[in-house]
């Protein structure tokens, strides 16, 4: 027969450890959205369906050392429009040789390339990778 089995850890825990304060909270629905990696369709329905709101688009490939400057400016403004004076924007990466008909659609010639969408039209447009100072000038120029 068996020794009996010893626990290895004894969890004690004070009667303190699970008061309950009345906290309340709220959530609100998020009004932007990231898609990452989208595929042609997806861009299109995004681009045709979001009305009154910016939508950035980044054309962009792995390899690319300037995508990778880039990238997290963007994500980091998606996340705070406050950041370039907007209300509120999505973002849409799109990996250029996985949508060449898009790339020859926009024209993409480098990397990255960022477009600027509004009720389905193009509103602005840049290519390479620029500081967040010169986004915000870029940005601040699209809305006048």
């Amino acid at each position: 027969m068996l020794p009996p089995i010893r626990p290895l850890l004894t969890l004690r825990v004070s009667p303190r450890a699970f008061s309950c304060s009345r906290r309340t909270f709220s959530v609100t629905t998020r009004s932007r959205q990231q898609i990452h990696d989208a595929d042609e369709i997806t861009f299109k329905s995004h681009i045709s369906n979001t009305k009154d709101k910016v939508i950035l688009v980044d054309f962009y490939e792995d390899w690319c050392p300037p995508c990778k400057v880039l990238s997290p400016l963007l994500e980091r403004l998606e996340g705070d429009p406050s950041l370039i004076g907007a209300q509120s924007l999505d973002l849409v990466t799109i990996k250029g040789e996985s949508v060449p008909n898009l790339a020859l659609e926009y024209k993409i010639r480098a990397v990255p390339t960022v477009f600027a969408f509004r009720n389905g039209s193009v509103i602005g447009k840049f290519t390479g990778a620029l500081s967040l100072p010169q986004i915000k000038s870029w940005f601040t120029t699209l809305m006048k």
